[in-house]
């Protein structure tokens, strides 16, 4: 009897060994490969770089390789285990739209061929930079950062941006505004207004209302959610507006990071039950902050 029980004692133990190694791997790390494509003509230079994943979770495999392909255009419908082929698709595919539409332009300003004097603006090619690059992950979360820099020949200049898109490690789903559920509090507008005066370095109210541009009933607040989603750092869950989306042209792209324990009650119960399990981490200093990123 006692060596029965010894030994279904010893297959209970070794049974939540397995599951526990299985649940280990499960929300294991992204492994990555970086693949790159890029040319320079004429009329354009296109460059694509991307953190491609080829191993760890495979829901969230998976999902990072579907969302690739959606941003970068949605049409690839080649091999997802070919990274190096999709970014040579996207980026011929670019470059493709970009002769074109050069073409066409030069069509419409009867731009003389042989006249290498008349090329005028065209001397500039246009560009389209993209990069989805892996920044951050822990036991629960990967983010990516999507930087891009476009310019089109003739324009005044061009448009950038670097935000962030972070995947749920368990099932490989994105945070979005659904896991905000207090977003249309006072509470989270409050955040809005001194993320922002942290971004724009400055104190008051007024000063703040002098950086942005509110129509259309918005107000200082009632400030316009950021048209990107939200994401996941190291520091907290930030928050990314565009170019033109609140402000001007040279005030860049306003963002900022709000600290979990400031923002917490106003998450999900997803996002709360998954920084409940390292608050130490997710803890810290409850002082805003904003990336600094390059382009």
């Amino acid at each position: 009897m006692n060596m029965k029980m010894t030994l279904a004692a010893v297959a209970a133990v070794a049974l939540l060994l397995l599951a526990g190694c299985k649940q280990q791997a499960e929300g294991g790390p992204l492994e990555v490969s970086t693949y790159t494509a890029q040319d320079s003509t004429r009329y354009a230079f296109t460059e694509i770089e991307l953190d491609y994943p080829t191993g760890g979770p495979a829901v969230l495999v998976d999902s990072i390789r579907k969302w690739m392909d959606e941003t970068l255009g949605g049409t690839y419908g080649g091999d997802m285990e070919d990274g190096q082929a999709l970014v040579n698709f996207y980026q011929k595919l670019s470059d493709d739209e970009l002769k074109s539409e050069w073409e066409k332009l030069r069509a419409e300003m009867e731009v003389d061929e042989d006249d290498p004097e008349g090329d005028g603006m065209f001397s500039i090619p246009s560009e389209d930079h993209t990069s989805l690059k892996m920044d951050w992950q822990n036991d629960f979360f990967v983010t990516y950062n999507h930087s891009f820099s476009v310019y089109s020949t003739g324009a005044a200049h061009g448009l950038e941006g670097n935000f962030g898109t972070t995947f749920i490690k368990e099932d490989g789903s994105r945070v979005t505004w659904n896991d905000i559920v207090g977003a249309d509090t006072d509470d989270f507008q409050a955040l809005l207004r001194e993320g922002l005066k942290s971004y724009f370095d400055v104190e008051t109210d007024e000063e703040l209302a002098d950086q942005l541009f509110l129509y259309d009933d918005h107000t200082l607040y009632n400030i316009p959610l950021p048209n990107m989603e939200p994401c996941v750092r190291a520091e907290g869950i930030e928050f990314y507006y565009s170019e033109y989306e609140i402000a001007s042209y040279s005030s860049g792209t306003p963002s900022f990071i709000v600290p979990v324990d400031r923002i917490r009650t106003l998450l999900s119960e997803r996002l709360q039950h998954i920084f409940d399990q390292y608050p130490a981490e997710a803890g810290g200093n409850s002082k805003m902050t904003h990336r600094t990123a390059p382009f």
